[in-house]
């Protein structure tokens, strides 16, 4: 369980769920 392997895993988890749920919303949220 190393925190680089969460590192990969939360950035392309997140970033389509938002993109989903609202694109702009969510990647200016993010930002």
């Amino acid at each position: 369980r190393h925190p680089q392997f969460n590192y990969p895993k939360l950035d392309p988890v997140p970033e389509q769920m938002k993109g989903g749920q609202g694109g702009l919303e969510g990647k200016e949220g993010n930002n």
